[in-house]
């Protein structure tokens, strides 16, 4: 195991060999500041702790198959992480603020067992394009708030968008939507979505779809509740189909 803030700080340190580690404990690595620095994490890794890498400079990390733990905000501020691959094939969610303000970051891939992506868990990443992932279900508050460049993501299996999930997503053209919750401003100045898919949305908060490049709205029949100012400043919104019981603030 390497303890809490073992190397923290440690600015001249490059290479990270952790093939034989089991557990790296919070802050263990944050703030290594040098741009050459490598990490290899081991097969043997189960745990990552919170804050682990935080503001530390590697460009990619692989993260082994056996880890079913990652702490709060452990590669938050990496500023320079390019890649995120082999996303643990245990790990079921992602923790609050994990990738955030990565904003080199442009492909992640998520193994097929995680379903949930916590509270602003990429938020910042500027240069994200690709979210690699099939079983999502659950997007957490401004999960990926501010991700300017993301034009792929599978959201056709998500329940629950948090508030502000894609706020400022602005790299979406097109969203297709399951039986949903639609929390407030969840796509809020996504400005550059023309087209909407949610045949069994049941749920749309205040501001959800505001400020999107969209020019008509189907309203399906499993809609139970529209927020305010829903789809405000939709300005080339010319058509709207209602199919659904609603109630309003």
């Amino acid at each position: 195991r390497v303890g809490n803030g073992a190397f923290s700080g440690d600015y001249s340190l490059t290479t990270i060999d952790l093939e034989n580690v089991e557990e790296i404990g919070d802050n263990a690595f944050a703030s290594i500041s040098n741009s050459n620095m490598r990490v290899t994490l081991g097969n043997k890794l189960t745990s990552i702790g919170s804050q682990a890498f935080y503001g530390s400079r590697m460009n990619e990390i692989t993260i082994p198959g056996n880890v079913s733990y990652v702490g709060d905000s452990a590669f938050e501020n990496c500023a320079r992480l390019r890649t995120v691959t082999n996303l643990s094939s245990i790990l079921s969610s992602l923790p609050t603020s994990c990738f955030a303000n990565c904003t080199s970051l442009t492909t992640v891939s998520l193994g097929e067992k995680v379903t949930s992506i916590g509270d602003s868990a990429f938020s910042g990443d500027s240069s994200l394009v690709t979210v690699n992932a099939t079983n999502i279900t659950n997007i957490g508050s401004e999960a990926f708030k501010n991700t300017t460049k993301l034009s792929s993501i599978n959201l056709s299996k998500v329940e629950t968008f948090g508030k502000g999930a894609f706020y400022a997503a602005k790299g979406l053209t097109s969203l297709s939507l399951s039986s949903a919750t639609i929390g407030d401003f969840a796509f809020l100045a996504a400005s550059a979505v023309k087209t909407i898919d949610m045949p069994n949305v049941n749920y749309i908060g205040k501001q959800a779809f505001s400020g999107l490049d969209i020019t008509t709205v189907d309203i399906p029949s499993t809609i139970s509740y529209i927020g305010e100012t829903a789809f405000y400043n939709n300005v080339k919104l010319a058509s709207f189909t209602n199919f659904g019981m609603i109630t309003s603030e």
